[in-house]
């Protein structure tokens, strides 16, 4: 199935555009061929979620407003663990020397 060269909800974009994906309007140069997040996003579910066809999902207590975690059950036993920082942490900050936050997760 062909799904054109501009769809802006695509996960891989294997070409360079020449035309924004909002409007086909033609962009001042050229964006690359680039992987969008949600790529990444499609690999760690399907890491997290796995082959049983038997995993359960439970959200974890954290007391931390940037931060998410979820454990995922086989059966009764727990097998893996998923937490996500939701401080963003942009090209920008790289260039401008700043530190990437840390935090510290204890079990």
């Amino acid at each position: 199935m062909h799904v054109g060269l501009i769809l802006y909800a695509m996960q891989i974009q294997p070409i360079a555009l020449y035309c924004s994906i909002l409007d086909g309007s033609s962009l001042p140069s050229p964006l690359p061929p680039h992987v969008q997040p949600q790529y990444y996003a499609a690999i760690v579910v399907a890491e997290a979620i796995g082959k049983s066809g038997n995993t359960r999902l439970s959200e974890l207590s954290v007391e931390s407003d940037q931060i998410s975690g979820y454990i995922f059950y086989e059966g009764s036993q727990a097998k893996r663990m998923f937490l996500i920082n939701h401080t963003p942490y942009f090209q920008a900050d790289s260039q401008a020397g700043s530190a990437r936050s840390v935090i510290n997760v204890k079990f």
